[in-house]
């Protein structure tokens, strides 16, 4: 079948045509910073080291992210702040973080000797996260590193099948712990905007464009990215 050159430049317009919708559906983006259904809006704003400075007198450290969230209801049903419904997904690495507590951050610290070896009881034993891998969402478990580290072969020997606990906390309060304390994102039922902010964890370089966001709303799971 011979086509003429006006039949030809259609069929070439209806291809391209389709190929930008295409492009378009798979370049589809998630909010900026802010989402929202009918019942509640959420924004967040992920801080600087400069900030984060600034809020606490210098940076946290350890890979801690720090994210200015507001919550904001739209309709006269109240809405419940729970650090539970939240959760930030590394999208390169497939790191995922819920919330830290503040006393996760700064608190004393403390190590406990387990029949499996010596774990600190501070942010790396701290069950919210960051994990690895898994579907977003389903709590999928983290990747675990031998117990005890002892070579294979060596002989063990268990003086006691009871874990003992040995504290070493500092006598003076952290003074970092206080401001933690004091501007994170309540956890409590709202009728009105509340403005806090959110600590997670991730290992290694973060890139802003990479994380996204996730928070379970009573009308449904709301998701943002950031500003690169």
């Amino acid at each position: 079948m011979q086509y003429t050159v006006s039949q030809a430049k259609a069929c070439a317009t209806l291809a391209l045509a389709a190929m930008s919708a295409l492009l378009a559906s798979a370049d589809k983006k998630l909010p900026v910073e802010k989402s929202s259904n009918e019942l509640v809006e959420i924004s967040a704003t992920l801080l600087d080291k400069e900030e984060i400075a600034k809020e606490f007198g210098s940076d946290l450290g350890g890979g801690v992210l720090v994210m200015r969230t507001t919550v904001r209801p739209l309709s006269e049903k109240p809405v419940k702040i729970d650090y539970d419904d939240f959760f930030l997904l590394d999208t390169n690495s497939g790191q995922r973080s819920a919330p830290y507590e503040p006393s996760q951050i700064a608190g004393t610290g403390a190590l406990v000797v387990t029949p499996n070896g010596v774990r600190n009881a501070g942010m790396a034993s701290n069950p919210r996260g960051p994990s690895w891998g898994g579907i977003p969402g389903t709590g999928g478990r983290p990747r675990q590193m031998p117990g005890n580290g002892a070579e294979v072969g060596t002989p063990t020997t268990t003086t006691t099948t009871d874990s003992k606990v040995e504290a070493e906390k500092d006598t003076k309060p952290n003074p970092r712990l206080a401001a933690l304390k004091e501007k994170i994102l309540p956890q409590k039922e709202v009728t009105e905007t509340v403005t806090g902010l959110l600590y997670f964890q991730m290992e290694g370089k973060v890139k802003p464009k990479d994380l996204e966001l996730s928070y379970k709303s009573p009308a449904g799971r709301l998701l943002m990215r950031f500003k690169p």
